[in-house]
């Protein structure tokens, strides 16, 4: 069995070194993990407070940004397949008809960067 990782990595000459972890390498991520570096080095208790709500913003999650763009596309319908039981979302239903409906990484990416200027 083969499995990979995406991360971003900061090292710093007089500063402490910081890795992130994501699901996706794009801009939009860098953006995010850059944010979590300066959450990690600033003092400044307002910055922090204005950094943490744009990273943990619920709106810029990959799967949230998919099940939106599903929503948009194919209707409520498809929603109650990607559910199961529990109401625990299926991650293979839901690649499968994002696939389907023609929701790829650039739709994402872009949906991801609007939320970011937004914020």
């Amino acid at each position: 069995m083969r499995f990979g990782t995406n991360a971003v990595g900061f090292q710093g000459i007089n500063c402490s070194s910081y890795v992130f972890f994501n699901q996706k390498n794009n801009s939009n991520n860098f953006v995010i993990s850059l944010c979590n570096y300066q959450i990690s080095r600033i003092e400044n208790l307002e910055a922090i407070n204005i950094l943490y709500n744009v990273v943990t913003n619920p709106k810029i999650d990959i799967t949230n940004i998919k099940i939106e763009l599903l929503t948009e596309k194919a209707g409520e319908e498809v929603l109650e397949k990607i559910y199961d039981e529990d109401y625990n979302i299926n991650p293979k239903k839901l690649s499968y008809y994002c696939t389907k409906n023609k929701i790829n990484n650039y739709k994402i990416a872009n949906r991801q960067k609007n939320i970011l200027k937004k914020s």
